[in-house]
This record gives C-alpha cells, structure tokens and sequence, in this order.
C-alpha cells in the first residue's frame, strides 16, 4: 500500500491541474447552494452532519517539498483538537530510520526523538526554535484546511456571499479531467487571524476574512479543490488544496484520499491518506474519542498521569 501511495504522490508532480475552460456547462442560474449540497451529500450520504469537528485523527503518508529543494518522504499519524487548539505528530523516516514527535498542548510545544528518549521545548526558545515552531503552525493551519474540505455540512453556515462564478476542468493524479463548478464566498478568518503588523483592532471592528474559492465536480459533487486567501492583510496569505482522489473512511465518509497542498502559490506537499492496517478503509476519523493526555510534553505530570490503557502522548493511535 505503501509502494502505491509512493507511486500517486510521484504523479501528482508531474500531473497538469488544470485542463481548458468547459465548453458547455450546467446554466449560469444554477444556484450555488444546491452545488454545495450535492458537495455535501457525496461526502456523507443524504444524512445531514451539521456539527463542526471538533477532534482529529488520521495517517497520511506525505512527500514535503522542502525550501530548498528536493523532498522529504513521512510516515505521519496526527491527532488534533479545536478548543483548546493541540496537535501532535508523530513523523516516521523509514530510510533514515528517524521517528519522533511534535506536539503542542495549548500553552507548550515540544519535540521527542522516540529513538534517543530526547525531549525538547520549542516554547523555551521561541527564537532558536522559529522554523520548527513555523512549521506546527503549518501544520495546524494544513489540518483545519482538510477538515474544512472534508466536511461541507460545517463549512456551509459560515459562508457569505456564495455564489457561481465559473466552470472548468481540473485533472486528477492520473491525467483523468473533472468538469467542475467554481464558487466563491467570504468567510471569518478562523486559520490565520489579525494581521501581526497591523494596529490592535478597535473594539466592535470587523473580524478577518478570508476569499474562500470551491470547484466541485458537476457529475459526482466532489470536492475537488479548495483555496482559502486573507483578505484583511497587507500581505496576502493563501493555501489550496487539490483533492486528486476520494475514498471511505473508517467512519462510512468519502473523505479526500490523494492531495496536494500549495502555501502563497508554491508547492508544499503531495499526500495520501493511509487506511487502517487490516482494511481498504481509510484512517480519517472526524470527532473520534481521544485522550487530552495524548498531547502532553513527554515526562510532564499530565502525561505521567495517563490512566493504564490510554493513549499516552507517545503513542498517538486510537
């Protein structure tokens, strides 16, 4: 399985992703609720999933596209909450044999090297640590983005000022073109937030936006790409995804299975969701149960505390 998710992310290189503006497309008044609702029934069935995720857990293998070139090729399993924002990850190098850990519990982040036992505060040394600590917010921003593309029902209510405003085609990882609908809509930024440099807002002023763009297959409904851009920055920030594939879940979702991930317009990582080890399903589970103690600094009370039988922040499994 392994070897195939390889051989997909290979191709997601090279794939052209966008083909000729569609000739004949559905009639421009095609209201753009209805082709979120087909978005949503495709991932879910008609039972409406109203709730947003609150929790996360799954496993991808990843190639990253690294700054200064070349790639990086992981093993990774991440689980993460909302409220408070946590995340860790374990990332795995089956050539270089590493396999180590990144969380992040609210307050602290930290880094364990599960061969050596080393464990490491980013947070202690925000300055030595700022590229390690960039790539968590990459991460925590990747992970919100999947949940956001995953989920429609959760997506639908915060969206304003949704409407058509096109039709295309995108290919998928093996040359195959998708007829799509492109949207547009305005959202609250939830991913970046106020811009750092700006002035503190004054009180009543407006949230952060974000332009939220959709292209949604016009045969099956799928998701097929997803962009978010600030809008409220001096300088824009953006993020697309491009979903190449969809499969099950362990859940019963048809969740996005291939993908690719562009930050500001650059390549930043091709991924494959992996499926659960004794199954054709996939390991992407919404709201699963998950133990907070999970996320602890290695060695800290909270995670010395862990009851027999859960899942500590060392085993980041279900």
């Amino acid at each position: 399985m392994i070897t195939c998710l390889l051989t997909y992310c290979a191709l997601l290189l090279v794939v052209p992703q966008d083909g000729a503006p569609r000739p004949d497309g559905p009639p421009a008044a095609a209201a753009a609720t209805e082709v979120l609702a087909r978005a949503a029934r495709f991932q879910r069935g008609d039972e409406a999933l109203e709730a947003r995720p609150t929790r996360f857990h799954g496993r991808f293998f990843v190639v990253i596209h690294k700054p200064e070139g070349g790639t990086l090729t992981l093993d990774v399993e991440r689980s993460w909450t909302r409220d408070p924002e946590r995340v860790l990850t374990r990332r795995r190098d089956g050539v270089l044999e590493s396999d180590s850990s990144v969380g992040f519990d609210g307050e602290v982040a930290w880094f364990q090297d599960h061969n050596s036992g080393e464990v490491v505060r980013y947070t202690d040394d925000p300055v030595a640590f700022e590229a390690d600590l960039a790539l968590m917010r990459q991460d925590l921003r990747f992970t919100a983005l999947l949940l956001e593309a995953a989920l429609i029902d959760s997506l639908i209510p915060r969206l304003r000022d949704l409407r058509v405003v096109g039709h295309a085609q995108v290919a998928d990882f093996d040359g195959g073109l998708h007829a799509v609908t492109e949207l547009s809509a305005v959202m609250n930024d939830e991913i970046y937030g106020p811009d750092p440099e700006a002035p503190p807002p004054s009180p009543g002023a407006s949230a952060p936006r974000l332009s939220v763009r959709l292209a949604v297959d016009d045969d099956t409904g799928a998701v097929r790409r997803v962009r978010l851009a600030t809008m409220d920055r001096a300088e824009v920030l953006s993020m697309e995804l491009r979903v190449h594939a969809h499969a099950l879940s362990t859940q019963g979702l048809r969740v996005p299975a291939m993908l690719e991930l562009f930050e500001n317009g650059e390549p930043s990582m091709s991924l494959g969701v992996v499926p659960e080890e004794g199954s054709e399903k996939l390991l992407f589970e919404i709201d699963p149960e998950l133990d907070v103690a999970r996320f602890a600094e290695p060695g800290s009370a909270a995670a010395r505390s862990t009851p027999p039988g859960k899942a500590s922040a060392d085993d980041a499994t279900r």
